[in-house]
């Protein structure tokens, strides 16, 4: 992911996180204002509900019992009080004693139970009503009750009050009172968003019959017909406290049982509280969500753009200026950071400069030091070998035979053409065991001397050859000549004799020939690069020889490394798989032949020198 990138969703990441909190805030605190609002206004409707109930109950008491005091209920009572009385005479009685005292239901009952007179939805006249001697037991001026009458067709709930008079043993009940219906709710301080209704139950059944609104109209209870249901059975369940979510109506009920004397719920006053105006609210804040995730996303935007113009582009043209630096070595003329941008950018980019240059300066210096070294080095190298040539010739003129001091001073000259001529490798497939396994073959007589050789303490080799090594492609007598070279260095480095081991292994896209033994280097130097500068007093002469092996294996595209110990030293060559070696520039054809037989003349010569020594007492 690019930085502009980065940028735009941190930031992003950032400002959603910042809005969706304030914002879920928000939603809470609504919800909670809402839930609060909802939870006072339920709370006093029901209480004026119950006010209304109650002052209603204490109104229809007192009205009846006026009715129980007038004169013309005593002369009524009187004149019931006589043997066998004539009801019909007072049929009438009833519709004046309601209209009189305002009372929308009222009757006269005998003390049998009989309907003497009826105003209202109640039962007609000669109707049996036994329930009112039992309501009269009571207090004497109790308020009234409420109690499901049907006299009108459907069932309603009434606010009845019962008035005893007796005359000896004759009774006479006066009852009156009046509905509860849509005047109770139109009484209600009802707030934005709510509405009231009135369900009366079906006689002896949790079942809404009938109900009616504020307005009059009928009403249904909906998707809270099992509520009121639940309320009817438990009235613990209504109240102010508990509610019920109706999904459909997107409201939220509240009930208040309406309990008859004997405390069986008659019906219910349901206030519904809609969430409309609560949902109205989320969707507008909903709203203003996006706009601000809208706003959040073009800021992105272009703080990413700003930022990719102020930091991300000066870093690219730095960054590419860094590789064409590295790339060129500093020496190519356009090879230079732009100093341009921020601060920043300009001080870094003045630094990368500034350590260009100097790594140019010293690149210079030290190639400058190392063709020194080079040249001395090889001066010396020459120099030591003409002065053994020159010892050898010496020698040889006592003797008056120089053919073989000449023979020297050409070997000296085949060896340094060979190592400076550049090799054309006759490219194949070959194993790295079978280059081992052959040179090991070649040096047989070195690991078995005769029985009359007993200058050299016997050296034996220890093979460990890995099979699962890559094959490799290069030049077959190259490699043969380096690893023999290897071999007869490590021979020839144990004065003491003893056992050296040659493993070869597999590394991640090379095979490997690890030769070790035990004793340290000869020549420091030679431990350090592989050559000697020094000419070194022994059978074997090394430090062309290792240099020129050095160089077949950084032909194949190898490497050579040396690890020492106090008690173990090692040559470790690496040789990469399946790859061809460098392509060197075609030497000429007779300085090719020349320096390819010369160079396999000298291995020659060095091997038969060396199966001689091992011969020699």
């Amino acid at each position: 992911m690019t930085f502009p990138a980065k940028v735009f969703c941190s930031f992003l990441a950032a400002f959603v996180l910042a809005a969706v909190i304030l914002f879920s805030a928000a939603i809470a605190g609504v919800r909670q204002a809402y839930g609060r609002m909802e939870a006072r206004q339920v709370e006093t409707a029901f209480v004026n509900a119950r006010r209304e109930l109650e002052r209603g109950a204490e109104d229809a008491g007192r009205r009846v019992g006026l009715v129980a005091e007038s004169e013309s209920t005593t002369r009524m009572v009187l004149d019931l009080s006589r043997p066998q009385p004539d009801y019909s005479t007072y049929a009438n009685d009833a519709s004046g004693a309601a209209r009189t005292h305002s009372l929308e239901l009222f009757e006269f009952v005998a003390g049998d139970g009989t309907v003497i007179s009826s105003a209202g939805a109640l039962p007609p006249i000669g109707s049996k009503e036994d329930w009112v001697a039992a309501a009269a037991q009571g207090q004497p001026n109790s308020p009234a009750f409420l109690r499901i009458v049907t006299g009108g067709g459907e069932p309603a709930i009434a606010q009845l009050a019962v008035r005893t008079l007796s005359v000896g043993d004759r009774k006479l009940y006066a009852v009156g009172g009046r509905t509860v219906d849509q005047r109770l709710l139109a009484a209600l301080p009802l707030g934005p968003g709510m509405r009231a209704r009135i369900f009366v139950n079906a006689p002896g059944k949790c079942e809404a019959a009938q109900g009616v609104d504020a307005a009059g109209a009928p009403a249904t209870p909906g998707g809270a017909a099992d509520f009121l249901a639940q309320v009817c059975r438990s009235p613990a369940a209504g109240g102010e406290a508990h509610g019920y979510d109706d999904a459909g109506a997107r409201e939220r009920d509240f009930a208040l049982p309406l309990a008859a004397a004997d405390g069986s719920t008659l019906g219910t006053l349901m206030l519904s509280y809609s969430s409309a105006a609560q949902m109205a609210e989320e969707q507008a804040l909903w709203r203003r969500l996006w706009t601000v995730l809208a706003l959040a996303i073009l800021s992105g935007a272009a703080v990413s753009y700003w930022s990719a113009a102020r930091l991300v582009r000066p870093l690219v043209r730095l960054a590419r200026s860094a590789h064409e630096i590295a790339r060129t070595g500093g020496q190519a003329p356009g090879a230079r950071a732009e100093e341009r941008g921020g601060p920043e950018v300009v001080a870094l980019a003045s630094a990368l400069n500034h350590a260009s240059q100097k790594l140019a300066a010293e690149r210079d210096r030290l190639m400058q030091a190392e063709r020194v070294a080079a040249w001395r080095e090889m001066t010396r190298r020459v120099t030591a070998e003409i002065e053994a040539a020159l010892d050898a010739l010496a020698e040889a003129r006592k003797t008056g035979d120089v053919s073989e001091g000449i023979a020297g001073f050409h070997r000296v000259l085949d060896r340094f053409r060979d190592f400076g001529e550049l090799r054309v490798l006759p490219m194949e497939t070959i194993r790295l065991n079978d280059v081992v396994r052959g040179v090991l073959r070649d040096l047989e007589p070195l690991f078995h001397p005769a029985t009359a050789d007993v200058t050299r303490p016997p050296v034996a080799p220890e093979v460990a050859l890995a099979e699962d090594l890559p094959a490799l492609r290069g030049d077959l007598p190259a490699l043969t000549r380096a690893v023999d070279t290897f071999l007869l260095y490590a021979v020839y480095s144990m004065p003491a004799g003893g056992t050296f081991v040659v493993r070869t292994e597999r590394a991640p896209g090379f095979a490997v020939m690890r030769l070790e033994w035990p004793g340290p280097f000869p020549n420091e130097e030679e431990a350090a690069r592989l050559f000697s500068s020094a000419p070194v007093k022994r059978v074997y002469t090394a430090g062309l020889e290792l240099a020129s092996a050095q160089a077949v294996i950084s032909d194949h595209g190898g490497t050579v490394e040396t690890s020492r110990t106090p008690s173990v030293s090692a040559i470790i060559v690496r040789l990469p798989e399946g790859q061809e070696a460098p392509a060197a520039a075609p030497a000429p054809a007779e300085s090719r032949s020349a320096g390819t037989t010369a160079s396999a003349a000298d291995h020659d010569a060095g091997r038969a020198r060396s199966a001689s020594a091992s011969r020699r007492a």
